[in-house]
């Protein structure tokens, strides 16, 4: 039976319950094996990313709030839902930097799950470390009630997840794996949240799982992934096979690839901002097919997507030296404004075609003088 890895949760009702639908393995603190996503990774063109434009992540930082360790845990949530979900970023985008939460664990007698306890603190957590280690992406692969439509004003982490977006980070949270037709998990629901469903990588598969069965079609919406109108995108949810995990399902494998490419694309162009994020990575997406709704869904293309960042990136403008020394604002270059150049071309922070057009203005300017 094909296992599915999204851990639903109450996120705006103080816990975190995880649905244990999926079997991780749990890895030594030495492990650097990779997963395998042999169809994921060439379907969304990452590879491409890699080869073609030689952008692996270099310069960002991502952030992935989840149960990465056991130190936490109640004895009896040994499930590691965090492991798979890093790995997963950490392929898509090879070179960027992977922060993890640990967020801790505990039994719930009455749900007989494992619960999530402290994911606002995570939150706050990222918000302080946003700026100093250049957090640009947050990934959030859980969710909790799901709503048909915006769930702002529910309270909860929305405020630290305001916070993170006005801070310029693209927030991508799960869809949620109940199968529904018009709901989505918060707090993918939220407006600042990137939300993501679960497609297939390849056909012929068959999937039997506690929510539902079928035999998969490549690029069409998996039938336990939760959609709804709100859905921003989809990406490759079954079966991501990684290192801990390798039958890893759901839509929380579908969002870290997001994070990944969202990480790509921010190596790529670092000035746009956590809504062009969403606006290229829709309009690039290849379309997706819903068969509960008959209509279609942009599914993550990496390579566009990045194609688009780096087209949209705005050279910085070059400010002539002349208006760069000429501190007073006076029109001239005096005696100080030169030994600013001349300290400025010394540190090789000034070419000598510039020093000598500075020298050039300098002795003018003392001309005139006598």
């Amino acid at each position: 039976m094909r296992s599915l890895g999204c851990r639903c949760a109450l996120f705006f009702f103080g816990l975190i319950a995880l649905v244990a639908l999926a079997d991780a393995q749990s890895l030594s603190e030495d492990h650097r094996l990779q997963p395998h996503l042999r169809e994921s990774i060439p379907l969304i063109g990452a590879d491409r990313v890699w080869a073609e434009l030689g952008i692996t992540g270099k310069g960002v930082s991502i952030v992935v709030i989840d149960d990465v360790s056991t130190a936490n845990n109640d004895q009896r949530c040994v499930q590691l839902h965090g492991l798979p979900v890093s790995e997963i970023v950490r392929t898509v985008a090879p070179d960027a930097v992977i922060l993890t939460f640990d967020v801790a664990s505990e039994w719930d007698e009455r749900e007989q799950r494992c619960l999530f306890t402290n994911v606002e603190e995570g939150l706050r957590w990222a918000v302080r470390i946003a700026a100093e280690q250049n957090v640009r992406v947050v990934n959030l692969s859980f969710g909790g009630d799901a709503l048909p439509g915006s769930c702002s004003g529910t309270g909860g982490g929305e405020h630290e997840i305001k916070r993170l977006f006005r801070l310029g980070v693209a927030i991508v949270g799960a869809a949620g794996n109940d199968g529904l037709s018009a709901a989505i998990s918060t707090p993918a629901c939220l407006p600042e949240v990137i939300s993501v469903g679960a497609t297939y990588d390849a056909s012929g598969q068959l999937l039997d799982s506690e929510i539902c069965s079928e035999v998969s079609t490549v690029d069409w919406l998996t039938c336990y992934s939760n959609r709804a109108p709100s859905l921003d995108l989809v990406a490759p949810g079954t079966v991501i096979s990684t290192s801990s995990d390798p039958d890893f399902s759901g839509t929380s494998a579908a969002t870290p690839l997001v994070a990944g490419v969202i990480a790509l694309m921010l190596s790529a162009n670092p000035a746009l901002t956590p809504e062009q994020v969403r606006t290229i990575l829709k309009e690039t997406g290849d379309p997706a097919y819903d068969p509960k709704n008959d209509r279609y869904f942009p599914r993550v293309d990496a390579y566009r997507a990045v194609q688009e960042a780096l087209r949209t990136l705005t050279p910085i403008p070059v400010e002539p030296p002349e208006q760069r020394f000429d501190r007073n604002g006076d029109g001239r270059i005096d005696d100080s404004e030169i030994l600013n150049a001349l300290d400025s071309w010394a540190r090789q922070e000034l070419s000598d075609v510039e020093m000598l057009h500075l020298l050039d203005l300098w002795i003018t300017g003392f001309a005139k003088d006598i």
